[in-house]
């Protein structure tokens, strides 16, 4: 079937592609990425690059406000699922891989072995944490909860993340930059720099703390409780023997809790296996302006505190992805001035990222600046790659 024909054929599947494509935005964490889940959109992962891109789609529902919804949860899920970690161009595009299934199948014994996953004729309960699509199915509370909270009685939303060990790394990461956690944003010239309240080094090392070092005998999840000004990660844990929080806070040797799960991981270059990962978070807080993080240890518990650094998140919490501009404009004004008002005060905005920050579509924000440009209150400085829009006195 040639391109074509797939594009005229798919404009009678939007309306599940577009219900699809929402759900995955509102739940993500439902879906096991590595099993190419949700089906019909890694199925239709052409027509969603184009969509997500902000080119036209046959078929696509012409409602404005409806166009910049599925534009915008497409965007999301081309970043979340076709590029999140760990995806190859096999994957994202469902090809079949250029050697035979059974070359990667004799491959398997021979990993298991290097990674001391075996013993004997039976798998390791690592094994399973680490490579199987539903570990849950054996370990119960193998997965991570995270939810928003304008109070500590107060659940706005949340989300399930599920899979394996690496994919839960993974997408746990990018759902809390994608959806929970808004990032501060700064231009330099017409590049668009932002800046979370938690450092990724923090993060990203935090979530590995508490994935890889957890008691996996305890059926509970590791839970992520974001806030406007804090998130906090709880994790069913157990230090080391004659261990507190001043030798866990120290210099101390890598004792890890799972030592065949801390093993895959730092054969996957994810850690580096020197008892450095708490100091390591510290430093990054501390490197990026941030508030000293809070650790508490208490039986079987660890909770650990991360304080964002600037501002904190407005009374909207994280349910905006990535904000693509500093302000948003909140009075009912009409198109034409909204786009002046940003470009006054953004002057490097591309019209993409004023139609987000509207919640308009990019044809309607094209139309409209095509309009101010022939009155002579806008103008197009530079070339047509990398110039930028200019607001005329």
């Amino acid at each position: 079937m040639n391109q074509d024909s797939t594009l005229s054929s798919v404009g009678t599947a939007w309306p599940a592609l577009a219900a699809s494509l929402l759900d995955f935005e509102a739940h993500p964490g439902r879906y096991p990425l590595a099993a190419r889940e949700p089906r019909l959109l890694f199925d239709h992962g052409t027509e969603l690059l184009s969509l997500a891109s902000g080119r036209a789609v046959p078929g696509l529902p012409q409602d404005d406000t409806l166009q910049a919804q599925l534009r915008k949860a497409a965007r999301f899920f081309v970043r979340t699922a076709m590029l999140r970690p760990g995806a190859d161009h096999y994957t994202l595009m469902g090809l079949t891989m250029a050697f035979e299934p059974g070359v990667l199948r004799e491959a398997v014994p021979s990993l298991l072995e290097k990674l001391k996953l075996r013993d004997d004729a039976y798998l390791k309960r690592a094994a399973v944490l680490l490579f199987h699509a539903d570990p849950e199915r054996f370990v119960s509370g193998a997965f991570v909860k995270i939810g928003f909270f304008r109070a500590e009685t107060d659940l706005a939303f949340h989300d399930e993340v599920r899979g394996d060990l690496f994919a839960q790394v993974a997408t746990t990461i990018d759902l809390l930059r994608t959806k929970y956690l808004e990032a501060g944003i700064r231009y330099e010239g017409i590049q668009r720099i932002e800046r979370f309240g938690v450092p990724d080094a923090a993060l990203r090392e935090a979530v590995l703390n508490a994935l890889i070092h957890r008691d996996y005998a305890i059926p509970a999840p590791v839970q992520i409780r974001v806030y406007a000004d804090r998130l906090t990660i709880w994790n069913p844990a157990v230090l080391p023997e004659g261990w507190g929080l001043a030798e866990l806070l120290g210099e101390h040797a890598s004792l890890p809790y799972n030592p065949n799960v801390a093993n895959a991981f730092f054969r996957a270059g994810q850690i580096e296996a020197w008892g450095r990962g708490i100091r390591r978070i510290f430093e990054a807080c501390r490197a990026a302006g941030a508030p000293e993080p809070r650790l508490e240890a208490s039986g079987h518990e660890l909770r650990m505190q991360l304080g964002y650094a600037g501002a904190p998140l407005g009374e909207a919490g994280g349910t905006r992805v990535k904000t693509p501009v500093k302000t948003r404009v909140k009075t009912p004004v009409k198109t034409a001035d909204a786009i002046l008002a940003l470009l006054r005060e953004q002057p490097g905005l591309r019209l993409a990222d004023v139609a987000e920050a509207l919640g308009k579509s990019t044809s309607a924000v094209e139309r409209a600046t095509r309009k101010l440009r022939e009155e002579g209150r806008v103008r197009y400085v530079g070339p047509q790659k990398g110039g930028r829009w200019e607001v005329l006195p």
